[in-house]
């Protein structure tokens, strides 16, 4: 094609799908786990036992999974009060900061790169 639509057809061919996931990602339900974070714990027991139980409500699965999920949104509220900084605090962390540190220097330094730039542009 020598008209503009040679690169408009495939551009307007992309954007189909793109639209059908937004139309269609309203009727989705929300994830068990985004659920749980918000206090929403029995409409995540619901959709864990439609889609992991068949509608078995007494599902071993299905309670081993929502504690498996409670336990780590936990975890992760009480580990999110650490920082960056932690990294520094004791002498074996910064050795070991340093230490990975010297080590990606020491490889970006060895001409791994230039090597490889000689030998595929040739």
């Amino acid at each position: 094609m020598s008209t503009d639509w040679g690169w408009r057809i495939p551009s307007l061919l992309q954007v189909v799908p793109s639209l059908l996931q937004i139309t269609f990602v309203y009727f989705l339900p929300e994830s068990p786990r985004w659920l749980i974070s918000k206090g929403r714990g029995e409409e995540a027991k619901k959709i864990l036992t439609k889609y992991h139980a068949e509608g078995d409500e007494t599902s071993e699965l299905v309670k081993l999974e929502y504690i498996q999920i409670s336990k780590t949104i936990q975890l992760e509220q009480e580990t999110a009060k650490i920082g960056w900084m932690e990294i520094f605090r004791t002498h074996g962390m910064r050795m070991r900061f340093l230490i990975g540190s010297f080590l990606g220097l020491v490889t970006q330094w060895s001409g791994n790169g230039l090597i490889s730039l000689v030998y595929f542009s040739a």
